[in-house]
């Protein structure tokens, strides 16, 4: 658990959560489909460089692993076009996804910070993660119905957990010295 929940993470990790989350809480209307063209675009360069790899490659055959890398290459740069033609289509999956990796932020978090709450007894601090949990269940459950309002509100929860990640990177970092002095 170290290596997920270290201070140089933690500061990473906010920061991101802050810009994204200003990000859709500013302008949740336009960042829809632009996010959606950005995944599509990121599933689409990898996809033809990994089949233009395998393809240029001189072999007389390919294998089975060769084969299903062809394949699922050409299907992950399929998907991409698709997405990057038709982003509305994309909107609800991409809502669900993000309430999804919000959920497991706030699980992450709340694992993270529950052992620093339970040895200094300042439980206050685990409120903000389980914010975030809470807000990535009702994403989770409420995807479909309005987008631009979860955005926001998903916008809202990665501004929180950013801000969060921060103090608690600071806190870790306090906590690393107090250790690093006993030794």
């Amino acid at each position: 658990m170290k290596l997920i929940y270290s201070p140089s993470s933690t500061l990473i990790r906010s920061v991101i959560a802050l810009v994204l989350g200003a990000v859709l809480v500013i302008w949740p209307e336009k960042v829809k489909e632009v996010l959606v063209t950005i995944v599509g675009v990121l599933l689409i360069i990898p996809s033809v460089i990994t089949l233009m790899a395998m393809l240029l490659e001189k072999k007389k055959g390919y294998d089975k692993r060769q084969i299903m890398t062809i394949i699922l290459g050409g299907a992950m740069a399929i998907l991409g076009i698709i997405m990057v033609l038709f982003p509305d289509k994309f909107i609800n999956l991409f809502t669900l996804l993000f309430g999804i990796i919000l959920f497991l932020a706030g699980v992450l978090q709340v694992v993270g910070v529950y052992n620093y709450c339970k040895q200094t007894k300042n439980y206050y601090l685990i409120i903000v993660p389980l914010i975030i949990l809470a807000v990535g269940v009702i994403t989770i459950v409420n995807y479909a119905n309005i987008p631009n309002v979860l955005l926001i509100i998903i916008g809202v929860a990665a501004l929180l957990y950013g801000v969060s990640e921060i103090l608690n990177y600071y806190k870790l970092k306090n906590l690393e010295i107090q250790e690093a002095e006993k030794e």
